[in-house]
């Protein structure tokens, strides 16, 4: 629903024939978009505007109208004047969502350099983990061993020979049959 206010506003639009005819011949989505170049008598600049229909609810009820939706002021840098041409098409061409040849032309060029810089994020991610890793290796001479910490399952080898538990043998009284075992402790005992 449109308000009284909306519409009294859409009344400060004056279409240019000429100028909506130039940027529609120049880029078909604008036709397609039914884009309107219009003079705008308060604010003294040229609006891009759709040509629209709704229904406007005054005391007697809803009424349809049509009207001119802008939906950018066309004004430079500082509130600067800028005339209607060829820079309104070219920045309807970047700007607009909808396109001559696919809808889908405008979500590529916004999107695109955003996946782009994703993508460029995560590749230099990997390329510090890379890097990181290499460092490790030089540091110690040796490649890195998937084998890391105080405990090995790793068939006797390693810095407590194969135990399942941590520390030494002789702690692990009760929990393992330790043959290797020099001390003589009875079971069950803290040792």
């Amino acid at each position: 629903m449109l308000t009284e206010e909306m519409l009294q506003r859409s009344k400060a639009f004056k279409p240019s024939a000429r100028w909506t005819e130039y940027v529609r011949s120049q880029y078909g989505g604008a036709a397609d978009a039914k884009v309107v170049v219009a003079w705008d008598t308060q604010l003294s600049r040229w609006v891009l505007a759709y040509e629209a229909s709704d229904h406007v609810v005054t005391a007697g009820g809803a009424y349809p109208v049509k009207w001119l939706k802008a939906f950018y002021l066309w004004q430079g840098v500082g509130d600067t004047y800028l005339p209607p041409g060829p820079e309104m098409v070219k920045w309807l061409r970047k700007h607009d969502i909808y396109s001559d040849r696919t809808p889908e032309a405008w979500h590529k060029r916004a999107v695109a350099p955003d996946k782009k810089l994703a993508e460029d994020k995560e590749r230099s991610h990997w390329d510090n983990v890379k890097y990181e890793f290499k460092c490790i290796y030089d540091a110690h001479g040796k490649p890195v061993s998937s084998q890391v910490g105080p405990m090995s399952h790793n068939l006797g080898k390693g810095p407590n020979a194969g135990s399942k538990y941590f520390g030494p043998g002789k702690h692990n009284i009760g929990w393992k049959d330790d043959a290797g075992r020099t001390e003589t402790t009875s079971t069950g005992s803290a040792g």
